[in-house]
């Protein structure tokens, strides 16, 4: 009789099982101490394979490194998967690593799933040389663009306008407001790479959006995380496969644009001693500074996890700026467009308040402060009603 018959096999089974042999195979071949060398940090002990993901909740992992920090101190290693990693938490911790010595932690760690994606480019999950040039060309090109300047306090200005009206089309009747503020802040950014913004009905714009809104929360995903601790992973289906294919989409809508207004980008290779860089890189651990216990450090914050505005007001009720406060991060690695940012959301929030009153739906009792979890945490908007003033 044949073995088959006696146990059979379906597909999914012989690939679950061929996986497995993979990964033992991996371990072995790699060893299996779960330390480092001898001046890691302390960690939790791990199991072998699979290192300490088995600590981790895969939906919230920040919450899990947070809870780590609690027992292990500030400083502390993980294995995932087969990758030796340091967190760092706290507002000090982290601060001392982005501010005080920008040289050994502004480095970007390697993960797979954006290697994937964006291989090596780009200022968010670019590395060495070329991410340091792109960085500065950004940076340069926005303020060349008019960012913190007036010029585009009327383009922000100018898109409320725009926000107002789709706001206005609901008739004061509940609505999810996600796609339409994104597509504000896109048309600013729209507006300065390729000089105009979209119209708001644009099919082609709103699908990006909300291809760049599911990629977002699929590279928080139990799947994504796995292929980024095992990349071996990846012939198996799941979230993973998703996050590729619409990172081309998004890659292949940028460049229709771009050949739409006959806009060519450079072929001169910017990365002189990328090779060299590269081979640096490999040699400083990936270390994760955790902002997540920055804002909610209880060395910085009385309450981190109640809605409290008195946090940024003293005793006279004037504004306190806190330094714990990083939403946009720190040092080298901080967000290139915070001034923007802080801009618009400034802007915007004025404008809507001057000519709408928001309320909850007359169905919902009450209003959660929640944040969904992915490549960064993003608010859960509910739904509302703006009602014109």
């Amino acid at each position: 009789m044949a073995l088959g018959s006696a146990f059979p096999l379906d597909v999914a089974t012989l690939l679950i099982l061929g996986a497995l042999s993979l990964l033992l195979l991996l371990y072995f071949r790699r060893g299996s101490k779960c330390h480092g060398a001898l001046n890691f940090p302390p960690g939790p002990p791990c199991l072998p394979i699979i290192g300490h993901l088995h600590l981790l909740d895969l939906k919230k992992p920040h919450e899990s490194l947070m809870e780590l920090s609690e027992k292990y101190g500030p400083i502390f290693r993980i294995k995932l998967g087969t990758m030796k990693t340091v967190v760092l938490t706290g507002y000090e911790t982290v601060k001392d690593a982005l501010i005080n010595n920008p040289d050994e932690f502004g480095g970007r760690g390697r993960i797979p799933i954006f290697d994937a994606t964006a291989k090596g480019h780009g200022i968010i999950f670019g590395h060495g040389e070329s991410w340091k040039q792109m960085r500065r060309f950004t940076i340069s090109t926005l303020r060349a663009f008019g960012m913190g300047k007036k010029s585009i306090e009327d383009k922000i200005i100018e898109e409320s306008h725009f926000l107002i009206k789709m706001f206005e089309s609901y008739e004061g009747q509940e609505f999810n407001p996600t796609i339409e503020l994104n597509i504000a802040v896109a048309n600013i950014i729209c507006a300065i790479v390729f000089g105009d913004r979209f119209d708001d009905d644009d099919e082609r714009f709103i699908t990006l959006l909300k291809r760049m809104n599911e990629n977002v929360q699929l590279a928080g995903s139990p799947m994504v995380q796995l292929y980024n601790a095992f990349p071996i992973l990846g012939f198996l289906p799941g979230s993973h496969k998703k996050v590729l294919q619409y990172g081309g989409l998004i890659t292949g809508f940028i460049k229709n644009i771009m050949n739409e207004n006959d806009q060519k980008p450079d072929a001169n290779d910017p990365r002189s001693f990328i090779d060299a860089f590269l081979l640096k890189q490999w040699q400083d651990t990936p270390v994760i500074p955790l902002l997540t216990s920055v804002l909610f450090d209880k060395t910085q914050w009385e309450n981190p996890r109640a809605f409290n505005p008195s946090n940024f007001l003293d005793a006279d009720g004037k504004f306190v700026k806190r330094d714990a406060f990083a939403p946009f991060s720190m040092g080298r690695r901080a967000c290139a467009g915070e001034t923007l940012a802080r801009v618009e959301l400034f802007l915007f929030f004025t404008t809507l308040i001057q000519k709408f009153r928001f309320q909850v739906p007359p169905d919902v009792n009450n209003l959660e402060l929640v944040c969904g979890v992915g490549l960064s945490s993003f608010p859960k908007y509910q739904y509302v009603c703006a009602v014109r003033r």
